[in-house]
């Protein structure tokens, strides 16, 4: 066989091997598709499971859990748009640090004018741009996963109003913060402050993103070959001024464009580049592994340095940002535009815009659906990682409030039995003061007694001389009166210490007041500063219904035998006969006391802890749950971390070429 013929062979093999080759490699690809939707579609179900547990609580706006639920919900929306982007061309997102020349680049990628700043606001949302083959209805995606077809004249009109609203409510937080932080001084105090009034009045569309389907583009428009994304200002959203943040918009990505200000670098002022960009990476949980950077307005550079500034700048640019990126590229979307505008093919060269896509086919088009099944893979643990870091700052406050909710059960259990041994010490002193009297006027006055001759006079006698019945009346009712009202003045300071606790927003509270009024659940029995007895049980607990008691147990059998000892025995013993039944009254009159003022201090604590640790769980439990289902929540976050760690495993070739499950 000659060598010809035996090439010809090679050829037709290797077509032959290439075609099934490449056929398989589809057929697999679509394989690992489905098997990634189904990984997708089940953490969706699990975590709509989660927002279905919280949402039986019937929790109200002032709640922190209902951020919560507003934050899975949009976890949920966001792994739908992951689930979504598969079925798009490859989606390219472009992000950038402020004005850096963003919108510019977007309209030359484009090939139309779809980015203009004072036209489409982007400080909260995303605009995803994708070519349609006829004209069509934009499409509003919401936060809650629901969707809106308008035209695209109503969908910039609802956009207008809604920046409009955000204007406004920007406008005033400025006010509220400029009046409130007056009197602060501690930085970290106005940064609380600020994120206070921003959660408390920052108005935060429930738009997420708007799909532009773009009509009659021109050849060399990028939208043939990918869709793409533009994103807010990241250097303003990442530090939450706008509510979004890189994570929002990283992890949806196939592949980034990340535009660097060359003009910042030529300023040498690289760390502060440096600093931006690995302060809005921190957030995504993981390296970049799929971005191109690209240094715009590169023009500025050239006008003032010439070529030499251009070469510095970009490896000044490769050196500093060495392993953040695949490549960086200098493009002037400027030049790029001008010289498609005048048909300037060297100025076309000049802006670096040929080898920028040179570099977007190679990294990002080029085997791009193998790539985008293990991209999506990795997207979804940094959607999740993304919305554990979201929730670091509430999980802290919650167990926060939760070591702060068992501190003031612990020390009102303890504060009461403290109080309560005292006011029994108390009674104990102030009742051994009246019986230290009685017995002095027993001695001093029972021969008095046993010398009346009218036997009518005896028991007023007994009362007012001996037992002294009125100052027993008043000590009981002091005692009453004054041990109520100091613990109703401790209940309404625990009160008042436990709500000041749970404010939502603590800090304008305390700088602002009359914001809590709205929020005051101050329990009833402290706002009529009185204890109602008026249970079943109330029976022998009034003690002024001790005092009143005592008169007729001095005419019981004791007082009858005092009175009639005068038949029985001679003067001396007539009087230690009289001395020894008032003593016994005496004692007799002490154990009812004491049962009865037992009674009135096991009923007022019993209330008062009560009412404190109703309180308590009442102001917990308007940001939470109630405290015994606090581990529900703990789970539902350590259910999301185990999701983190749950890998979608692509299908082994071997098992797809034998067909095993």
């Amino acid at each position: 066989m000659n060598s010809s013929v035996q090439n010809r062979s090679f050829e037709l093999w290797n077509q032959f091997h290439n075609t099934i080759a490449n056929e398989l490699n589809a057929e697999k690809n679509l394989k690992d598709k489905d098997s990634l939707f189904l990984f997708l579609d089940q953490r969706i179900v699990v975590i709509k499971g989660f927002i279905q547990q919280l949402q039986q609580q019937k929790l109200h706006d002032e709640n922190l859990l209902t951020k919560q639920v507003t934050c899975l919900q949009e976890l949920i929306t966001k792994l739908q748009l992951l689930r979504e982007s598969m079925n798009h061309p490859f989606v390219l997102y472009v992000m950038g640090m402020g004005k850096v020349g963003k919108s510019s680049l977007l309209n030359l990628l484009v090939g139309s004018k779809v980015a203009d700043v004072d036209v489409l606001p982007k400080t909260w949302k995303t605009d995803f741009f994708y070519a349609a083959p006829s004209a069509t209805q934009a499409v509003i995606k919401y936060r809650s996963g629901q969707e809106k077809k308008l035209s695209n004249d109503d969908a910039k009109k609802i956009i207008e109003q809604e920046e409009l609203k955000r204007e406004d409510s920007e406008d005033e937080v400025e006010k509220q913060f400029r009046q409130l932080s007056k009197t602060l001084n501690a930085i970290e105090e106005k940064k609380k402050l600020r994120e206070e009034i921003e959660e408390k009045l920052l108005y935060r569309s429930d738009i997420k993103e708007i799909k532009w389907g773009l009509p009659d583009l021109p050849d060399h428009s990028i939208l043939h070959q990918f869709s793409i994304v533009d994103t807010p200002g990241l250097w303003q959203s990442h530090n939450g001024k706008h509510g979004e943040h890189v994570g929002d918009f990283y992890h949806q990505a196939d592949g980034i464009l990340w535009l660097l200000d060359s003009t910042t670098l030529s300023a040498n002022k690289p760390k502060q580049v440096l600093d931006q960009l690995a302060e809005s990476l921190n957030h995504v949980g993981q390296k970049s592994e799929n971005m191109l950077a690209v240094l715009s307005q590169i023009d500025k550079v050239r006008s003032s340095g010439g070529e030499q500034a251009v070469s510095g700048v970009i490896n000044s640019a490769k050196q500093i940002f060495d392993g953040y990126f695949l490549d960086v590229l200098p493009c002037s979307a400027k030049e790029a535009l001008q010289g498609q505008k005048n048909q300037d093919q060297v100025l076309i060269n000049q802006s670096g815009y040929l080898e920028l896509l040179n570099k977007i086919q190679k990294f990002f088009y080029d085997n791009a659906f193998s790539i985008r099944i293990e991209g999506k893979a990795k997207n979804f643990v940094g959607l999740i990682e993304t919305h554990l870091q979201d929730s670091e700052s509430f999980l802290q406050r919650f167990e926060k409030d939760i070591e702060t909710y068992d501190s003031y059960h612990k020390k009102i259990i303890n504060d009461l039995k403290r109080l309560k041994e005292q006011y029994s010490k108390d009674w104990t002193s102030t009742f051994n003061s009246y019986s230290q009297k009685v017995q002095n006027n027993i001695y001093a006055h029972a021969q008095a007694y046993t010398e009346l001759e009218n036997e009518a006079d005896k028991p007023s006698f007994v009362q007012k001389e001996i037992f002294i019945i009125d100052e027993l009346q008043a000590m009981l009712s002091k005692f009453q009166r004054d041990k109520s009202a100091d613990l109703i003045k401790y209940g309404l300071q625990q009160q008042q210490h436990i709500s000041q606790s749970f404010e939502r927003f603590s800090l304008i509270s305390q700088l602002k007041p009359s914001t809590i009024l709205a929020n005051n659940h101050q329990t009833e029995i402290y706002k009529n500063k009185e204890i109602d007895f008026s249970g079943s049980d109330a029976e022998g607990i009034m003690i002024g219904g001790a005092a009143a008691g005592v008169a007729m147990l001095l005419l019981g059998p004791i007082g009858i035998a005092a009175a009639a000892i005068g038949f029985l025995w001679s003067k001396s013993r007539r009087v230690d006969k009289a001395k020894e039944g008032f003593n016994q009254q005496l004692e007799t009159i002490t154990n009812d006391c004491q049962t009865s003022i037992k009674k009135f201090i096991d009923k007022l604590f019993e209330q008062h802890q009560k009412i404190l640790i109703n309180h308590l769980n009442q102001e917990f439990s308007h940001l939470y749950l109630p405290r015994t289902q606090c581990s529900e929540i703990f789970n539902i976050f350590h259910d999301l971390e185990r999701m983190k760690y749950e890998k979608f495993d692509r299908v082994n070739f071997q098992d797809f070429i034998l067909g095993n499950p």
